[in-house]
């Protein structure tokens, strides 16, 4: 994988890219591995596959989501931009996934992913969705740049700056 510093908009759906092949790849060929670093480095996939994410909504609105890797290289590519605010249930999705599997941060060695890093990515994203320029009540109905107005998003925001 790559340094934050080379991750632009290509860069991040390659990313995304090795991301899927690993999940796919613990998922299918992982046996021999314990089933306690099966479920850490499934969860580190996941929040990582989350914050890349988070990365594209906070700066292009909605984008293409992908959860695996295509392996026919000959096949036509025909993914659409999803709603700004189906992008925001994917990441959740991914972010809750990791939660379950992560363990807590007094067991894991310094560096790695844990269940406050899940806690802080998710107070992140909830705090850019629910910002005047995606949730604008002047523009209430959703679409790909911006989410459908909603109040209820302050709330999650505010109770997931609490649950960090």
């Amino acid at each position: 994988l790559f340094p934050y510093t080379t991750l632009f908009r290509s860069s991040y759906y390659e990313y995304i890219y090795r991301l899927n092949y690993f999940l796919r790849y613990v998922e299918e060929k992982g046996s021999s591995m314990t089933d306690a670093g099966k479920k850490r480095l499934t969860g580190e996939g996941y929040f990582l596959r989350a914050w890349a994410y988070t990365n594209l909504i906070e700066r292009y609105g909605g984008v293409v989501l992908v959860d695996k890797p295509f392996d026919d290289l000959g096949a036509d590519f025909v993914e659409e931009r999803a709603n700004f605010d189906d992008c925001v249930t994917f990441i959740n999705s991914d972010l809750d996934k990791a939660y379950a599997l992560l363990p807590d941060k007094s067991a894991t060695v310094l560096g790695r992913v844990h269940k406050d890093c899940v806690l802080a990515l998710r107070c992140r994203l909830t705090l850019i969705v629910a910002s005047p320029l995606f949730n604008d009540p002047n523009f209430p109905t959703g679409g790909i740049t911006r989410g459908t107005y909603s109040t209820q998003k302050f709330t999650d925001a505010y109770n997931a700056a609490k649950a960090i």
